[in-house]
Protein backbone atom coordinates (compact mmCIF):
# COMPACT_ATOMS: atom_id res chain seq x y z
CA UNK A 1 0.00 0.00 0.00
CA UNK A 2 1.49 3.70 -0.87
CA UNK A 3 0.89 6.23 1.00
CA UNK A 4 -1.74 9.36 -1.09
CA UNK A 5 1.17 12.44 -0.34
CA UNK A 6 4.46 12.76 0.33
CA UNK A 7 5.02 12.32 3.90
CA UNK A 8 3.95 14.49 6.67
CA UNK A 9 4.57 13.58 10.56
CA UNK A 10 1.22 13.62 11.97
CA UNK A 11 0.86 16.84 14.49
CA UNK A 12 -1.06 17.18 17.75
CA UNK A 13 -2.15 13.77 19.89
CA UNK A 14 -5.46 13.57 17.86
CA UNK A 15 -3.62 12.99 14.37
CA UNK A 16 -0.87 10.26 16.02
CA UNK A 17 -3.31 8.38 17.43
CA UNK A 18 -5.66 8.47 14.32
CA UNK A 19 -1.78 7.71 12.04
CA UNK A 20 -0.83 4.94 15.03
CA UNK A 21 -3.75 3.38 14.73
CA UNK A 22 -4.01 3.32 10.99
CA UNK A 23 -0.57 1.53 10.52
CA UNK A 24 -0.80 -0.83 12.91
CA UNK A 25 -4.38 -1.90 11.18
CA UNK A 26 -2.60 -2.15 7.90
CA UNK A 27 0.74 -3.15 9.49
CA UNK A 28 2.53 -0.54 8.15
CA UNK A 29 5.83 1.36 9.25
CA UNK A 30 4.25 5.56 9.07
CA UNK A 31 1.52 7.17 8.31
CA UNK A 32 1.33 10.50 7.53
CA UNK A 33 -1.35 13.04 8.28
CA UNK A 34 -2.09 13.57 5.01
CA UNK A 35 -2.32 9.63 3.99
CA UNK A 36 -5.85 8.09 3.39
CA UNK A 37 -6.84 4.92 5.41
CA UNK A 38 -8.74 3.61 2.36
CA UNK A 39 -6.42 4.59 0.17
CA UNK A 40 -3.19 2.68 1.92
CA UNK A 41 -5.57 -0.50 1.77
CA UNK A 42 -8.24 0.09 4.89
CA UNK A 43 -11.54 -2.09 3.48
CA UNK A 44 -14.67 -1.31 4.69
CA UNK A 45 -14.88 -4.38 6.57
CA UNK A 46 -11.76 -2.77 8.75
CA UNK A 47 -13.72 0.46 9.74
CA UNK A 48 -15.57 -1.22 12.66
CA UNK A 49 -12.48 -2.21 14.49
CA UNK A 50 -11.06 1.36 13.18
CA UNK A 51 -14.12 3.45 15.03
CA UNK A 52 -13.60 1.08 17.87
CA UNK A 53 -9.78 1.45 18.38
CA UNK A 54 -10.93 5.28 18.12
CA UNK A 55 -13.17 5.34 20.55
CA UNK A 56 -11.36 3.56 22.87
CA UNK A 57 -7.94 5.95 22.33
CA UNK A 58 -10.89 8.98 23.44
CA UNK A 59 -11.64 10.07 19.85
CA UNK A 60 -15.07 8.66 19.44
CA UNK A 61 -16.19 8.84 15.27
CA UNK A 62 -18.93 7.63 13.38
CA UNK A 63 -18.86 5.61 10.06
CA UNK A 64 -19.67 8.74 8.08
CA UNK A 65 -17.48 10.81 9.24
CA UNK A 66 -14.74 8.04 8.64
CA UNK A 67 -15.83 7.53 5.22
CA UNK A 68 -16.13 11.35 4.03
CA UNK A 69 -12.70 12.83 5.67
CA UNK A 70 -10.40 11.87 3.03
CA UNK A 71 -6.71 11.91 5.55
CA UNK A 72 -5.92 11.77 8.96
CA UNK A 73 -5.98 15.83 9.12
CA UNK A 74 -9.28 15.95 8.04
CA UNK A 75 -10.61 13.12 10.05
CA UNK A 76 -8.59 14.83 13.41
CA UNK A 77 -10.27 17.99 12.48
CA UNK A 78 -13.70 16.40 11.93
CA UNK A 79 -13.55 14.39 15.38
CA UNK A 80 -12.81 17.91 17.34
CA UNK A 81 -15.40 19.71 15.34
CA UNK A 82 -17.87 16.65 16.88
CA UNK A 83 -16.06 17.22 20.11
CA UNK A 84 -17.41 20.87 20.12
CA UNK A 85 -20.24 20.49 19.06
CA UNK A 86 -21.06 18.12 22.18
CA UNK A 87 -19.42 20.03 24.76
Amino acid sequence: ALASAEYAEPQGPAEQAIADIIADILELDRVGRHDNFFEMGGTSLMIVGFMQRLTRAGYPVDLQTITTSATIIELAEAIAARSRETN
